[in-house]
């Protein structure tokens, strides 16, 4: 006798939750929005912060897919890139993209060269604080 419709998905969970959880969990500042970004006040797949500093990143998951490749138009980034500045606090726009078993994180130019100042920042703190100690 066969499920119900209503039934059958009962205790599965599709592709794409399970690629949000695994990409949230353990991650230093992340969760995963409400609802997978489909409320007005919390957009995107994954929050993540890194520091008061820094600003908020708005992950959008694509995939897990066995495909080779994976094609990121334009119209489609400055769409993301909107949807993540009217998320709250305004946040910065980010994908992960899962290629079979290559896990890719795409960022903007200026997030990439501000987390590098912000590391060369830093470094140059523990440099002062370790002359000072000498």
């Amino acid at each position: 006798m066969s499920d119900a419709p209503w039934q059958r998905g009962l205790g599965r969970r599709p592709p794409y939750q399970i690629q949000e959880e695994n990409f949230s969990k353990g991650r230093i500042g992340t969760r995963k929005q409400p609802n997978s970004g489909r409320r007005w006040y919390a957009k995107g797949d994954v929050l993540q912060s890194f520091s008061r500093i820094l600003s908020k990143v708005l992950i959008d998951n694509k995939g897990p897919t066995e495909k080779e490749s994976y094609t990121i138009d334009r119209k489609q980034w400055l769409q993301g890139r909107r949807l993540a500045n009217q998320t709250p606090p305004g946040c910065v726009h980010a994908q992960q993209v899962t290629l079979k078993d290559v896990h890719l994180l795409v960022i903007e130019l200026s997030l990439w060269d501000t987390l590098t100042e912000h590391i060369v920042y830093l470094e140059g703190l523990l440099e002062q604080r370790d002359d000072a100690a000498d």
